[in-house]
């Protein structure tokens, strides 16, 4: 793929996370669900065109969603964990030995919930520690659901790149 045209998927990309996550923050009921699809663009576009435009174009949509959205908290998910974390995942599974992997990734996540935690708390105020702890329960399981999806989905996508 040429460098043009790198750069324009990587646009092209960015816009529909950006369109995404204004969805994310629109409709009530999707929030969780749009925020980890526009995500995905990241996947897509560390595949096809490299980290260093994955970073790029998730930096784009990222402050363009937070300059956009009525509900900033939204972006803030995306911005402090799920927009970065394919990025992070290739990086991990091309460099860290395979039983290294998880306990890296599940530490990513704590990270960013922390920084979630702290965003949550300066912007709205302190949530109830019920909240807090149920939150951090769910949060593990549903990483690992979401990470060994991305995985297949990425094999997937991979898989019927090289058939053409």
């Amino acid at each position: 793929m040429s460098e043009i045209r790198k750069l324009t998927l990587a646009a092209m990309i960015a816009a529909a996370e950006t369109a995404l996550l204004y969805l994310a923050s629109a409709v009530p009921s999707g929030k969780i669900a749009l925020t980890a699809a526009a995500a995905l663009g990241a996947a897509l576009v560390t595949v096809e065109c490299g980290r260093g435009r994955a970073l790029a174009s998730f930096a784009v949509s990222s402050a363009a969603a937070l300059l956009i959205c009525p509900t900033k908290l939204t972006c803030a998910v995306y911005a402090l964990f799920l927009g970065w974390y394919p990025i992070l995942k290739s990086v991990v599974e091309r460099r860290i030995r395979p039983r290294l992997q998880l306990p890296l990734k599940l530490l990513a996540l704590l990270a960013a919930e922390a920084a979630i935690y702290l965003a949550y708390t300066a912007i709205i105020g302190k949530p109830s520690p019920t909240a807090a702890a149920a939150a951090a329960a769910i949060s593990l399981p549903a990483f690992i659901l979401y990470d060994r999806l991305m995985s297949a989905l990425i094999e997937i996508y991979i898989s019927r790149k090289t058939k053409k």
